[in-house]
């Protein structure tokens, strides 16, 4: 699971099917958790414009409702608030454990972000 570029090759194809053929192809069982894990790879690789365009190809009940959706929602609230205390904390209430390795580079891509703001802010820390 650790093969981004493949990860996102894999997501550009079941999309395919989960949105182009949502009327004729039964719901998969997956697919909300699939949907909801890669909104939080975008929001790990800070690529935010591209979360959102994913976000507007979902009902809008599905997004209120489902915990696998919720999640990356939440984070990029979070984000867009500068509340990254609770990014952080939210690494302990994540809706899969599969969640946990894009949470990891969400965390260290915030460190990051932290790090360059004080970089730029301070003279000396």
């Amino acid at each position: 699971m650790h093969d981004i570029p493949s990860f996102e090759r894999y997501m550009a194809q079941l999309k395919c099917y989960y949105l182009d053929y949502r009327d004729k192809l039964p719901e998969s069982a997956n697919q909300y958790h699939l949907l909801g894990l890669n909104l939080l790879f975008l929001l790990s690789q800070n690529r935010v414009a591209e979360f959102h365009t994913e976000l507007e190809l979902l009902p809008y009940d599905i997004v209120q409702t489902n915990t696998y959706i919720k999640h990356p929602v939440a984070l990029e609230q979070y984000l867009m608030e500068g509340s990254y205390n609770k990014i952080f904390q939210a690494k302990s209430n994540v809706p899969s454990d599969t969640y946990n390795f894009f949470m990891n580079i969400l965390s260290n891509t915030l460190r990051n972000e932290i790090a360059e703001c004080l970089q730029k802010a301070y003279k000396k820390v």
